[in-house]
């Protein structure tokens, strides 16, 4: 895989986290299905799944990124403490 159609996929896999991310907290996760998800992001429901195996990896995933983006969070308010 080239640079360009990784950095393709990798702008796919941020864009359909977000939009589960949405999808699951205005719904829940039991409420959300990956038809709708896929609608959501205009894409066909088959194509979804050449990203994630199915729903709880997706749900996996959003965890994931959701932990990362606070602890970045953390870190740079502790990055602040003491410096003022």
């Amino acid at each position: 895989m080239n640079n360009r159609s990784a950095s393709k996929r990798e702008a796919k896999l941020a864009e359909i986290l977000v939009v589960a991310t949405r999808l699951f907290n205005q719904r829940g996760f039991l409420a959300t299905t990956m038809e709708e998800i896929a609608e959501a992001l205009a894409m066909n429901p088959a194509s979804l799944y050449h990203y994630f195996r199915g729903k709880e990896e997706l749900a996996y995933q959003v965890y994931v990124r959701s932990c990362s983006a606070r602890r970045a969070q953390l870190e740079a308010a502790g990055a602040g403490v003491g410096s003022g």
